[in-house]
């Protein structure tokens, strides 16, 4: 019996895994690992609850008001959000920017 080892990718790995197998396993006993110490997984899962994990993106949302003759720029997620936070004047859409993620 033959079966294909290996992890879905987006999975999460540590850092300092490693197998002594080929993909390519006869039997599942033959599994051979080595996943490093506990301290370093411990950091490892530290580092990753640290990590903020932005889940609505927020944009720069720009707005021209043809009753003043001017541009209105707000920082929101949504279109909505963004209108909600203008004065209250009709404003026509200008641009959407996605703001930068810094990954350190």
């Amino acid at each position: 019996m033959v079966a294909l080892a290996g992890q879905p990718s987006g999975w999460l790995e540590s850092s300092n895994s490693s197998s002594l197998n080929p993909v390519n396993v006869t039997t599942p006993l033959e599994i051979e690992t080595s996943r490093g110490d506990s301290l370093t997984k411990l950091l490892e899962i530290i580092f990753i609850m640290a990590t903020p994990a932005q889940t609505h993106p927020k944009f720069i949302w720009r707005f021209f008001s043809c009753q003043q003759f001017k541009y209105f720029i707000v920082e929101a997620t949504s279109e909505q959000e963004a209108r909600s936070l203008l004065p209250d004047s009709p404003c026509v859409f200008s641009a959407r920017i996605r703001q930068e993620v810094g990954h350190a």
